[in-house]
């Protein structure tokens, strides 16, 4: 099984390597191949966001199958993952900035919250992962002592 899945995971790679070459490639030449390029290059990000989600959502319901005593961690995650995105609402203003308001359609105020919202769980996540990191060494220091 881990060969298959470590084939599959090359692959995937090898693909995206490809396509990304072939877009690439394009950048010099005349508007119609670029998009055309781009448009799968798009294409293929979005079968692989897709696979994600679908991979995100399925393999913890099996999981849970598996192991029932782990409903309670997923349920932790959970709860931590909507605290974050709440306190991202809370920070997040919605104004509109100089270059928002030089755009030919103006984006609403809700479109802004959520575009803000959308950047301030990036940062919070990025610094809980960093301090996650360091007191994770801090811990493993102190423990091998």
């Amino acid at each position: 099984m881990k060969k298959i899945i470590s084939l599959i995971t090359y692959l995937i790679i090898a693909v995206t390597a490809v396509v990304t070459v072939y877009f690439l490639l394009a950048l010099s030449s005349d508007g119609d191949v670029q998009r055309a390029r781009a448009g799968i290059f798009l294409s293929w990000a979005g079968i692989l966001l897709v696979a994600g989600a679908l991979l995100a959502i399925i393999l913890p319901l099996i999981d849970i199958l598996s192991n029932p005593k782990g409903l309670k961690k997923m349920a932790l995650n959970i709860g931590f993952i909507v605290v974050v995105f709440c306190i991202a609402f809370l920070l997040a203003s919605g104004s509109q900035t100089p270059s928002t308001l030089a755009m030919p359609d103006v984006p609403s105020t809700q479109i802004m919250k959520l575009t803000d919202m959308g950047l301030k769980t990036t940062y919070l996540l990025f610094g809980i992962s960093l301090l996650a990191i360091v007191f994770s060494s801090v811990l493993n220091t102190i423990r091998n002592r």
